[in-house]
């Protein structure tokens, strides 16, 4: 029997993504054991052997190596600069598979998954602005294709950082938080 989980933690991170992400469409929550059990999970429903996933050219050989290959993906990388994924090189490489697929000698179908690591992206760590996602999201829904938004680098926030002209200080969250408690 599956259960969906403790009702109080599902409230709570219900809550949570309402709060941060504002979902603009009716959300469920599911719980995993982790992001790969999660991403595991996605990539069964939504690809099939023989599929194209869209990735980065440089992405996290983990998903690759241990959920992407193992079920027979074909991998369809894409260029990226320092804000990320290059939403033009998307649409190009997006309209040649459609082109290949819909050639007599037919190469299987276009891809219609697309795996993004927008915030701290692994290996190269870049933050993909707001304007880039929007873009690429512009680029996925022109040519049908779903986004699998891999965001396990949300939570991390670098200390809060207070700069002057002669130097620099750093002050750790728990510093942060006793200053907070002094106030």
């Amino acid at each position: 029997n599956f259960t969906p989980g403790h009702a109080a933690l599902l409230t709570w991170i219900r809550g949570v993504v309402g709060r941060c992400h504002k979902p603009c469409v009716p959300t469920e929550v599911v719980v995993t054991a982790g992001a790969i059990h999660a991403i595991s999970c996605i990539i069964s429903c939504l690809a099939e052997r023989g599929d194209t996933v869209v990735v980065d050219e440089f992405s996290y050989t983990h998903v690759l190596e241990c959920v992407m290959l193992p079920r027979g993906l074909k991998l369809l990388p894409v260029r990226m600069d320092s804000n990320g994924m290059d939403p033009e090189h998307l649409d190009q490489q997006l309209s040649a598979a459609a082109a290949a697929a819909a050639a007599p000698s037919g190469s299987g179908r276009p891809p219609r998954l697309l795996y993004v690591i927008p915030s701290g992206q692994n290996p190269t760590g870049v933050i993909m602005p707001i304007s880039r996602k929007q873009r690429i999201y512009e680029v996925c829904r022109k040519h049908g294709v779903l986004i699998l938004e891999d965001d396990a680098y949300y939570w991390l926030q670098y200390p809060a950082t207070t700069t002057t002209t002669t130097t620099t200080t750093t002050t750790s969250t728990s510093e942060q938080q006793q200053q907070q408690q002094q106030e």
